[in-house]
């Protein structure tokens, strides 16, 4: 996940700023290049205009600043760059052999993941934060990997022309992953809550543990809704945005009571605003407009918030 560093304040809609070091002016080009927040695809008239509007300002902000600056929020499916945490994989694989033992490693990333949540609780008990994050490191790489394999087995399933077989591998996996990320986000939330430590530095440390707990299950959250996504399921694809972009506005909180750079802050505004907003474009393919317009005044009231400089 990229976290990109802003300098100013975020008014509606409207990309962030952001301090980026220096890089050669032809990658900068290439990166700029690369923008665009599908916005052709968004059916409203009205966002599609603020799509519009946004991912200019981001392609002037990159080429002034030589390096992206921000991210899409109000964007079509398709958008890039996003705020998520959804890697796509490099290849797909060549025959169903190849894809069968691809998918075989998931038992064993899952059981690593298991393993872990034991560990760092062990680890959390007797007030090693450090050793808890490292261990919980290794679980979201875990979870990146199965998420990877997943969605390798579904593009290659698609590149040999087997739509059914491919949706079943995604619609199989995100409920795995999204039970991940809710044992995740309560043990975050179980961090936060616990009483003070009696030395600040602990308690301190104990806070970036609870975030970095916290910003595991929003990352587990995304990758289950784009697998349900995927698998069809869209209904669950909706309802999982919306967690995620829950999950985003407690990070949002988490961050601002302990006085967190403001890189932190505007970026997981952003990504809470895409959250909200994807979630809001699930709803309307499910023909359900309500949920779909809370959603999307969800995304407009998170995008309206004023960003404290840095």
């Amino acid at each position: 996940m990229n976290t990109l560093l802003p300098k100013t304040v975020i008014k509606m809609f409207a990309p962030l700023a952001l301090c980026v070091s220096a890089i050669p002016m032809t990658a900068a080009a290439n990166q700029c290049a690369t923008i665009s927040c599908d916005c052709s695809a968004i059916e409203s008239s009205v966002d599609a205009a603020l799509c519009e509007k946004q991912e200019a300002q981001l392609i002037k902000d990159c080429n002034l600043a030589e390096g992206l600056t921000g991210y899409c929020q109000i964007a079509g499916f398709n958008g890039n760059p996003m705020p998520f945490n959804l890697v796509q994989p490099e290849a797909v694989l060549a025959d169903e052999d190849a894809i069968e033992q691809a998918l075989e490693q998931v038992d064993a990333f899952y059981w690593s993941v298991n393993e872990d949540l034991k560990t760092s609780l062990n680890y959390e008990n007797n007030g090693s934060y450090g050793n808890a994050l490292a261990v919980y490191k290794n679980l979201a790489s875990s979870l990146d990997r199965v998420y990877g394999v997943k969605r390798q087995a579904y593009q290659s399933w698609r590149a040999l022309d087997d739509k059914d077989e491919a949706e079943e591998v995604a619609a199989d996996a995100y409920e795995a992953l999204a039970e991940r990320g809710e044992a995740l986000y309560l043990r975050a939330r179980s961090l936060w809550a616990a009483r003070a430590e009696s030395d600040a530095k602990l308690q301190r440390k104990r806070q970036i543990l609870a975030m970095n707990v916290l910003r595991y299950a929003g990352s587990a959250y995304q990758q289950a809704a784009e697998l349900a996504a995927i698998g069809k399921e869209r209904e669950a694809a909706a309802k999982l945005w919306e967690t995620a972009a829950q999950t985003g506005e407690l990070m949002l909180l988490w961050r601002q009571q302990a006085k967190s750079k403001a890189q932190y802050i505007n970026y997981y505004r952003q990504q809470t605003v895409a959250s909200w907003y994807r979630a809001a474009l699930y709803w309307e393919r499910i023909e359900e407009p309500e949920q779909a317009q809370l959603a999307r005044e969800k995304a407009k009231l998170w995008s309206t918030e004023q960003v404290a400089q840095r």
